[in-house]
């Protein structure tokens, strides 16, 4: 909201100068911003969620379509949790690990029990 706000006032500055600085400044706007929508964002959350960037980029457009902009908002905390439980039962039941985070396991079988009383 913030980067369109900027864009308004920076366009309306320049329509004030001229016609020819404003159209420029109105289509380097919008060029930056489909950029950074459709390139840097789902790199940039692709790192922070450990998630490929296309898996970002569907989940977010898929859930865009099913719920609006509620689901956008909430695709890839939703994708995060799925590739984190995914990874858990395949791990679970003896998979090879597939480099996915999962959640740390102190389950009683793991923990060393010698000087346990007894």
């Amino acid at each position: 909201m913030g980067a369109t706000i900027g864009a308004v006032v920076a366009s309306a500055v320049a329509l004030v100068h001229s016609l020819p600085a404003g159209i420029g400044a109105i289509i380097f706007f919008i060029v930056y911003q489909q950029a950074e929508n459709h390139l840097l964002q789902p790199v940039i959350l692709s790192r922070t969620v450990k998630l490929n960037p296309l898996t970002v980029l569907l989940a977010t457009l898929i859930a865009a379509e099913v719920a609006g902009i509620l689901g956008a908002l909430l695709a890839i905390p939703v994708t995060g949790v799925i590739q984190v439980v995914l990874g858990d039962i395949w791990a679970h039941r003896g998979g090879r690990s597939l480099g996915l985070p999962t959640r740390t396991d102190n389950s009683p079988e793991d923990t060393d029990r010698s000087d346990a009383p007894g």
